[in-house]
């Protein structure tokens, strides 16, 4: 093993990959919108005394998908078109086609006073990498992006392995001159 990780190329290869490797886990946390993950939420509701699990999935920076299904019944899906600003978004719902889309979008953005004005509203929900929050009145709920929680456990693992590596290659490396 000595041997392997004397080898330059070795060092030079383990810093590449570890450097790459940490970059795109920071690019992951840090992102504003899990695109291709769900965000899910399941909560009692009383007056049914059922659980009832909503989620959301961002199909692409226009698209996303809200299903809510009730415990024992099959789930309902509906298709919105949503606008984001940082970590902030909203859902569109006199959207109905991609055209309608950037109509709407070139639109709200035209008067940028009117478009600061548009993220203070009460329709406007808060989202990150890993939670989406929405706060209607004074109830608030928490969904979680599980899948991306997840992803991002095993990449800073594999970064904790990769900087291990790297830190033997350069002990060796050193250790030989």
């Amino acid at each position: 093993m000595k041997k392997f990780f004397k080898k330059l190329p070795v060092l030079i290869t383990f810093a590449v990959v570890t450097v790459l490797m940490v970059a795109l886990t920071i690019g992951m946390s840090v992102r504003p919108i899990s695109h291709g993950m769900t965000y899910s939420h399941t909560e009692t509701v009383e007056l049914i005394d059922k659980k009832v699990t909503t989620s959301i999935k961002f199909k692409n920076k226009r698209v996303a998908v809200q299903s809510i299904q009730y415990e024992g019944e099959k789930a309902v899906e509906t298709e919105f078109y949503y606008i984001n600003n940082g970590n902030k978004f909203m859902i569109l719902p006199q959207v109905g086609s991609a055209e309608d889309y950037d109509k709407v979008v070139d639109a709200l953005k035209e008067d940028k006073d009117a478009w600061n004005e548009l993220w203070k509203g009460n329709s406007v929900f808060t989202v990150n990498a890993f939670k989406l929050t929405i706060g209607i009145g004074n109830a608030t709920s928490t969904a979680t992006a599980g899948g991306a929680i997840a992803l991002v456990t095993i990449l800073a693992i594999v970064d904790l392995a990769l900087v291990g590596c790297t830190a033997l290659a350069v002990a060796y490396r050193v250790k030989k001159k």
